[in-house]
């Protein structure tokens, strides 16, 4: 019997869809306007149905977005709209 360790396996690559869903979220925002908490909400409840539906690659196609227009629209809000915008952040990014 050898004390000497396994070799570590051979560095994997990231598949496509996680390298994407990388690039998305360290993108700097854009100046444009943020998204409206009804379409935010609207992209939410598609989510939450294409992660029950184990539809994984839908999710790490449109999860980018919707945090990033979470985010935005979180920072944006008026006082008024705060806890919902916030709402909507925290539940876009509690995966």
């Amino acid at each position: 019997m050898s004390d000497s360790q396994p070799p570590p396996p051979a560095a994997a690559a990231p598949p496509a869809e996680a390298l994407g869903v990388i690039d998305a979220l360290y993108a700097p925002a854009g100046d444009d306007d943020p998204p409206a908490t009804t379409t935010l909400r609207r992209r939410l409840v598609y989510c939450c149905e294409a992660f029950q539906a184990c539809h994984y690659a839908t999710l790490a196609r449109e999860l980018p977005a919707l945090i990033s227009g979470a985010e935005r629209a979180a920072h944006a809000a008026p006082v008024g709209e705060q806890s919902s915008a916030q709402a909507l952040l925290s539940r876009s990014t509690s995966w």
